[in-house]
């Protein structure tokens, strides 16, 4: 006959009371959709806030020339790639336009309207305002605020402000191309200066050398033709388009003059260029004054200019009415997060009370 063994009763395991709990998907399903429910509900409870837009076109104009002729300068700017000039100046212009200059203007013209904007500062009306942009072109200016006029008022200030503060900016900019060109006039002519000088003063010191030497030269023959040339090409180099060069120029011994005639006409070249000197130096003292008043302007054109190219134009194009905005999205997640953790718990309540019940 069959023996009957005794029962004992089955051992508890964590792993299988887990691998039953998360077999049970659809409990899992129905708690993150109960709580993703609550969230988008009280999505709706939730104070609501208003957004305006307004868009703004900005576009690259590279053939300035033919409609802005007396500024040459922007007439063939070196561009790789015309269309792609949102990954070097959309960027730059989403900072100039949040710059504390462009939301003092902006606070300018919403007080004018009214007195709420009067205890606003730029920390926060910078906190209400957003651009984004996807491809060049349409630019959209964003503002939000929990009262739908003030919202539309903060993003129609803005955009004038923007369109106002960027233009000028674009205007900046061309100044400083203008600005650079005059400076680089001045540096090219302060090296002629200099190198002039320099020639005179080298040319002065063969000459005195040359008449130092010329006591020994037999007085009433003529010059060898290669002393002759020698010192016809000092004073040819260093002649300038002046009337005293030019007669000195003209004056020249003739090919037989003996040396007395050329060191009277030597001397003569001497003292123009003791006489050109001090000129030279005033010269150069007006080129130095010029260039740092240019300096300093330069400075402030390339502040004013925000960095922008000059060959950006910008033009509003329209303005939308205020929107209500809620926190939907980030609500119904948030939500569905709950959920999930509420069925965690539920599961540990339940394998607690299996754990303690045989």
């Amino acid at each position: 006959m069959e023996q009957n063994l005794p029962a004992f009763p089955r051992q508890w395991r964590l792993s299988e009371a887990l691998y039953k709990a998360l077999h049970q998907w659809y409990l899992i399903l129905i708690f993150g959709l109960i709580g993703a429910g609550l969230g988008w509900g009280a999505s709706y409870l939730w104070p609501p806030a208003y957004r305006t837009q307004a868009t703004i076109y900005v576009s690259l104009n590279p053939y300035r020339a033919y409609s802005d002729s007396q500024f040459i300068a922007l007439a063939y700017p070196q561009y790789t790639n015309i269309d792609d000039y949102k990954n070097w100046q959309m960027s730059q212009l989403s900072a100039a336009i949040v710059t504390d200059e462009i939301l003092r203007s902006t606070l300018a013209l919403l007080r004018q309207d009214d007195k709420y904007w009067n205890d606003i500062d730029t920390d926060t009306l910078r906190s209400m305002l957003k651009a984004e942009w996807r491809t060049a072109g349409a630019w959209s200016l964003q503002a939000d605020n929990s009262n739908a006029r003030r919202s539309n008022q903060a993003v129609r200030a803005w955009s004038r402000a923007v369109a106002s503060g960027i233009k000028q900016a674009i205007f900046a900019s061309e100044q400083l191309i203008q600005i650079d060109q005059a400076r680089q006039e001045i540096l090219e002519e302060k090296t002629s200066v200099a190198l002039l000088q320099q020639d005179y003063d080298a040319t002065k010191k063969i000459l005195q050398d040359w008449l130092s030497q010329a006591g020994s030269l037999p007085q009433d023959q003529p010059l060898q033709t290669e002393e002759r040339w020698k010192v016809l090409y000092l004073a040819g180099r260093i002649a300038q388009f002046s009337p005293s060069w030019i007669d000195i120029l003209k004056d020249q011994p003739v090919a037989d003059a003996l040396p007395p005639e050329y060191v009277n006409w030597v001397r003569r070249i001497i003292s123009a260029i003791e006489n050109e000197s001090p000129a030279l130096a005033v010269r150069w003292e007006y080129l130095n004054q010029q260039e740092k008043i240019l300096s300093a302007e330069y400075e402030k054109q390339k502040e004013a200019s925000l960095g922008l190219s000059s060959n950006m134009t910008i033009k509003e194009v329209e303005k939308g009415l205020p929107e209500t905005i809620r926190p939907t999205a980030q609500l119904v997640l948030v939500g569905a997060i709950a959920g999930l953790l509420a069925w965690v718990i539920w599961l540990l309540f339940t394998l607690t009370r299996q754990k303690l019940i045989p």
